[in-house]
């Protein structure tokens, strides 16, 4: 269980920044790389290890282009890039196949509860005055400023930033929206009593992201479900969501900006100017580069070299998220542009046509939502959650569309 534990703690420091003073890399990926470290002796033992075709296909992909594209990165940026796809994917790999997905996520379900837990204490603590608690929590995180919406204070619980905390929960968010609509499979990991306690710490976060995670989690269950009624749960929670959004500052103010294209631009948000930049050197990528992209780890160069003909540099906002492009489908289309695009997102739409080697359907469809949801506003391959999430839709899958064993 050491392995599995080093993931949740891989997860959980995930916002806790670098450690500059010991190593150039951050909590998360030292136990990422102690995790990968306690799989070698297993896997020097018993002369295999194993991968899955598609993320091998999907490798190999990267890395012509990146023996190809040189103009904007660097040598050193892919040979890092490919280094943690690698130590990334086979160690949380060689987790999810030595324990089970059904297992993990069960124990991931605990750990999501007890962050929830956190956030809304946070948010307790603070409406009272009691700042230490808050002041504790943020001890450790890279960002040590409290996210506020107007008087309310934002629910982050351990996490960075509300965003993150909403990215954390993802497959407890799944299963909590699963268990209050009736669906039975989520019973065997989630009470009632645990998925309104979660449901309300997403709710704490004032995040308009987490809100479009709820609300795409809710829609796909409605869907699945078939039901009438839950067509007039979703409209009334539509509704509900609308009219909570217009009260509350952060969230307001950001759908003021997305709705007028005029104000973007101006915007004071650093979150929709830093996503509306990233966007437009996206745009801008695939106008030169459209079938192939400039390469991995290109983007963050393409952005200096770019952005600066859309805004000042004065513009607050105007860099941030340049790593990542802000969007795993930003980052895709423009460093693998549209060919990479549908390799990267292949597997998920071979799951409609492959579910009978499916496992158990239900669990493969949490970690599937959870991975198209982090794509949303996260582009960043060097995480856990982005692994945890990609790597356990996969090992739901029986034959050669799961894990398979490579023997040396």
């Amino acid at each position: 269980m050491l392995d599995v534990v080093l993931l949740i703690l891989s997860i959980c420091a995930y916002g806790f920044g670098k450690l500059n003073d010991i190593l150039p890399v951050t909590l998360s990926n030292v136990f990422i790389f102690i995790c990968f470290l306690y799989h070698i002796p297993r896997i020097i033992h018993n002369r295999t290890f194993y991968y899955n075709n598609y993320l091998l296909l999907l490798l190999s992909f990267i890395i012509i282009g990146a023996i190809v594209n040189t103009k904007y990165s660097h040598l050193i940026d892919k040979v890092q890039f490919i280094a943690y796809y690698i130590i990334y994917s086979l160690a949380i790999i060689s987790t999810i196949q030595k324990h089970g997905p059904e297992k993990i996520l069960r124990i991931y379900t605990k750990i999501c509860f007890y962050l929830a837990i956190i956030g809304l204490l946070q948010v307790a603590s603070y409406i009272v005055g009691f700042s230490l608690f808050n002041d504790a929590i943020r001890l450790l995180s890279e960002n040590k400023n409290t996210s506020v919406s107007g008087l309310l204070v934002r629910a982050t619980s351990i996490a960075s930033e509300p965003a993150v905390l909403g990215i954390y929960l993802l497959p407890a968010l799944v299963l909590s929206v699963s268990k209050l609509f009736g669906v039975k499979e989520s019973s065997q990991f989630i009470s009632r009593r645990h998925a309104l306690v979660i449901l309300a710490a997403a709710a704490c976060t004032l995040s308009l992201i987490v809100y479009v995670y709820l609300l795409a989690i809710v829609l796909t269950v409605m869907i699945k479900q078939r039901k009438f009624f839950l067509s007039i749960a979703l409209s009334l929670f539509i509704a509900a969501l609308y009219g909570v959004a217009q009260n509350i500052e952060s969230i307001n103010s950001r759908l003021t900006e997305l709705s007028d294209s005029q104000s973007i631009d101006s915007s004071e948000n650093i979150s929709v100017i830093a996503f509306n930049s990233n966007l437009k050197v996206t745009e801008a990528s695939l106008d030169s580069d459209f079938f192939f992209g400039t390469g991995i780890a290109s983007h963050a160069e393409k952005y200096e070299s770019l952005v600066y003909g859309f805004y000042s540099a004065n513009l607050n906002g105007v860099g941030l998220n340049k790593d990542d492009a802000a969007s795993m489908i930003l980052r895709t289309l423009s460093e693998l542009g549209m060919i990479g695009f549908i390799l990267f997102y292949s597997a998920s739409a071979l799951y409609f046509f492959r579910k009978k080697y499916s496992s158990n359907n239900f669990i493969q469809e949490v970690f599937l939502i959870s991975f198209l949801l982090y794509g949303l506003r996260y582009g960043s391959i060097n995480t856990p959650m982005f692994w945890f999430y990609l790597t356990g839709f996969l090992g739901c899958y029986a034959r050669r569309y799961g894990f398979k064993a490579y023997r040396f």
